[in-house]
């Protein structure tokens, strides 16, 4: 027969554990703050929201909004909601690499978590992992066919980093027939045609 722990005491060693990877993540976000004031901004996915000029550099506001999801997070550590919200903070500080992890824990609690899909693709571009990027997107475009915004992101890839002009036209005719309703995202498709024309 195995002995098992009390479960109190497992309890303690998940809250210690989820503590421990608190001060893990405000360590890291402080040394993220550090590295982006020496270093320029990577380029971001298309669609990606930007941060604006009036939020400035990562501050104490982050720090503030970071300790909060990270308390929400040690409430219900396995909450897709939680991990994503923390992942949108990382994503926001163009931090894609830490975000990944909480967008893939996010999609292991959902794995139809379109938002999550979507910022996944994202993370992947931000590191220059366009393969990763466009079979991410084909993975949301597989829970949502209609997904114009997923569709023109592929367009763009395949168009600009992937070398396939077939598989961004395709994309691009699928953008737009869906994209119907969404007068930003249909300008940037008129944009990106022209781009393309020229």
């Amino acid at each position: 027969m195995v002995e098992t722990a009390p479960e109190g005491k497992v309890n303690q060693g998940t809250k210690l554990m989820v503590a421990l990877a608190a001060i893990g993540l405000v360590v890291m976000f402080a040394s993220s703050v550090f590295h982006r004031l020496e270093s320029p901004s990577r380029k971001e996915f298309l669609g990606q929201p930007r941060q604006s000029a009036s939020q400035g550099m990562p501050g104490q506001q982050d720090m503030s909004e970071m300790g909060k999801l990270m308390a929400a997070l040690r409430e219900k550590p396995d909450d897709p909601q939680a991990n994503l919200d923390i992942a949108k903070a990382f994503m926001r500080m163009q931090e894609a690499e830490r975000a990944e992890v909480f967008l893939q824990r996010a999609l292991e609690a959902d794995p139809n978590n379109i938002e999550a899909l979507r910022l996944l693709a994202m993370a992947a571009f931000q590191a220059q992992q366009h393969e990763q990027a466009a079979q991410t997107l084909m993975r949301l475009l597989a829970k949502r066919p209609d997904d114009a915004g997923a569709h023109f992101n592929l367009a763009v890839l395949y168009s600009h980093y992937l070398n396939d002009a077939q598989k961004a036209d395709f994309h691009m005719r699928k953008a737009r027939e869906h994209a119907e309703g969404d007068p930003q995202l249909l300008e940037m498709i008129e944009r990106e045609a022209k781009a393309h024309d020229n």
